[in-house]
């Protein structure tokens, strides 16, 4: 079981003082995030993808993972192909990350990278269900 699959946090989401629906406070993880369970890590996960959207216009597979994976931690431009190649976008194509299909697809291409074949644990219910929290927080705010 992969580190992000065990913590419930499949996007590797590093320990920060945001306080996060579901997480868990000490985290069990030095440098993770931990979540009570899926939902909350997928829906923090397409939070922070919302975001980079609606606060720093980014807009593109591209700008999301140059923004989330930087090259000063990160293959970026490999994690940019496999993310593209996973949701079929090309890297550079103006996505509507406010609408649903685009938004998911973008959160399991992510997190796929993220966790390689232990993603295959996560189902599609708890991706759309993480997804479809995230974007009625944003609409409730």
């Amino acid at each position: 079981m992969t580190r992000g699959i065990r913590l419930c946090n499949p996007g590797n989401i590093r320990i920060s003082p945001q306080h996060w629906l579901g997480k868990l406070d000490p985290s069990t993880d030095p440098e993770f995030e931990d979540f009570h369970n899926m939902i909350y890590g997928i829906r923090a996960m397409a939070l922070l993808i919302l975001n980079y959207y609606r606060i720093s216009g980014l807009d593109t597979i591209r700008k999301v993972v140059e923004k989330y994976a930087p090259p000063s931690e990160n293959p970026t431009n490999a994690y940019i192909d496999n993310v593209s190649d996973r949701t079929g976008f090309d890297p550079d194509a103006v996505l509507d990350l406010e609408e649903k299909d685009d938004l998911l697809a973008v959160v399991k291409g992510m997190c796929d990278q993220e966790q390689g074949a232990a993603i295959a644990q996560v189902s599609d219910e708890q991706f759309s269900a993480g997804v479809d929290m995230a974007l009625a927080s944003i609409k409730a705010a």
